[in-house]
């Protein structure tokens, strides 16, 4: 499915590069694809109401390719409808876990699929719960998950700390516990603070910038 304009699809692959690399690196990075399909989005979005109708996608999707994307059956493509709730009823960055659920538009729901597709689960998606779709996707965790690492797996490089015995489930013996701070004699994950060098995120869309040239 894609929503490339003709005259890209009739250009060669050298010819479109130099359309959406911007840095001239010869590369496309995440960042440039999504801002050339920022563009386009808005160049086929006459009434800028954030959502694509049939007739804007003319000629560019066909039944199939609608079928795929239009999940909800409301005969509209919404372009980030939730973030932009979300940006529009609060100034904290980042937002809260209760701003972020009341935001959440009414037609979106958690759901699972089944049947190549063609069977769709809706009910909450929980982690390890006795659902239907965890049944079907069940979920297995990490060992670092295990460690005790947030669920947003979002610590790429842990703080230390000494090993303390009172942090386990289990009692170790006095050779146990020796052998442990052994193993790891720079100390365990510290997983009660920030990663070495963690920082709040800035935005919801996070990209790495290419490098200056």
């Amino acid at each position: 499915m894609t929503l490339m304009t003709a005259s890209a699809w009739a250009a060669t692959g050298a010819e479109v590069l130099k359309m959406l690399n911007r840095d001239s690196d010869q590369t496309l990075e995440i960042a440039e694809v999504i801002d050339a399909a920022t563009k386009l989005f808005a160049q086929i979005n006459p009434d800028n109401d954030l959502t694509l109708e049939r007739k804007e996608t003319q000629g560019r999707l066909t039944d199939a390719d609608w079928k795929a994307v239009n999940n909800d059956n409301d005969n509209t493509l919404e372009m980030d409808e939730w973030l932009t709730n979300l940006s529009a009823g609060s100034n904290v960055q980042p937002p809260t876990l209760a701003q972020i659920a009341r935001a959440k538009p009414a037609d979106l729901k958690d759901a699972c699929f089944t049947d190549n597709g063609a069977v769709k689960i809706e009910e909450l998606q929980v982690y390890r719960g006795d659902t239907a779709c965890n049944r079907l996707y069940p979920a297995f965790a990490m060992p670092r998950l295990v460690a005790g690492e947030p669920l947003a797996n979002n610590v790429l490089k842990c703080q230390l700390k000494a090993p303390d015995p009172h942090d386990y489930k289990v009692r170790f013996t006095a050779s146990q516990l020796a052998e442990l701070k052994e193993t790891f004699p720079t100390g365990v994950c510290n997983y009660a603070v920030p990663g070495v060098g963690q920082v709040p995120t800035q935005g919801t869309w996070q990209i790495f910038s290419s490098p200056p040239h």
